[in-house]
């Protein structure tokens, strides 16, 4: 966490903190390295053990599973928090009616084009792996798919009386709607009026704060939420995802804004990197 690029300032800059003029190098490490993480997670997916799956090898291996129950606890969590603190960035250095014409395009144009196109082979081997459609040309199940009012996708509505996944593409929609709350709020977040908060909790926050609250949060959550209403990726229904994933976007956002609170976690990366072991462990 020391190679740091300068930003210039802008003209959002009046009644909040200079964090944006220092680019944090190591979140663009962290998101690259976690979304190759994502491609070996989903790829042993199709050989772990006791886990459903849109298509299932038939070897499997307890010994993977365990493996990829390490990265199960915090790599979407990270991607949010992640996703979170780009928006803090991108709210401080653009123009706020600037930045939601640009955010909603850029979330929702690869979410319909995938939805329409790269999803479809996914769903087609699934559909076929499992004998919920029979229909063998693939060009035929694509039009079918497309197709709303087709009788063979009768059975497996997901969106009312529509047809369309959008399968692992989930966190785009998820992200888009977070990013539209906080973009609504930030003209009281970047007022005058919270300028006193972020410099009191910028000076007077401990680290250890920081560590502790979320994890009381995320136990809370799950001990609220998680059994009447688990992670269906159902937008709508998705309680306990969108509090868990909502709580971590908020952190990201508001980490970012707090120097002098996300310098400690240097001088603490190495202490925490066992306790974080030593935590999946014994989970």
């Amino acid at each position: 966490m020391t190679q740091q690029q300068i930003i210039p300032p802008t003209q959002n800059e009046h009644f909040q903190p200079s964090f944006h003029q220092q680019r944090l190098v190591e979140l663009d490490w962290l998101r690259v390295l976690v979304f190759g993480l994502l491609i070996l997670y989903h790829t042993g997916m199709l050989y772990a053990e006791g886990w459903d799956w849109h298509y299932k090898s038939t070897y499997s291996s307890e010994l993977l599973t365990n493996f990829m129950l390490w990265s199960n606890q915090w790599r979407m969590s990270l991607l949010f928090l992640i996703s979170g603190a780009a928006v803090s960035f991108l709210l401080a250095t653009q123009p706020w009616g600037q930045f939601i014409r640009k955010r909603i395009p850029l979330l929702l144009l690869p979410l319909v084009f995938s939805m329409l196109v790269i999803v479809v082979p996914q769903v087609y081997v699934e559909a076929h792996s499992k004998g919920l459609i029979n229909s063998p040309n693939y060009w035929h199940f694509w039009y079918i798919y497309l197709d709303q009012t087709s009788a063979e996708f009768a059975p497996h509505k997901t969106l009312g009386k529509m047809h369309l996944t959008w399968n692992h593409l989930w966190f785009l929609p998820y992200i888009l709607a977070y990013t539209i709350i906080l973009w609504a709020a930030y003209p009281l977040i970047n007022s005058p009026t919270c300028a006193p908060v972020w410099r009191w909790l910028s000076n007077l926050i401990s680290i250890r704060t920081v560590i502790l609250v979320p994890i009381v949060l995320l136990y809370g959550i799950g001990w609220w939420l998680y059994d009447e209403h688990p992670t269906t990726h159902n937008f709508v229904q998705d309680w306990y995802n969108h509090s868990r994933s909502f709580l971590c976007f908020v952190l990201g956002f508001a980490l970012v804004r707090m120097p002098q609170v996300w310098d400690k976690f240097t001088s603490l990366r190495w202490y925490l990197l066992p306790a974080a072991l030593i935590t999946y462990a014994y989970a």
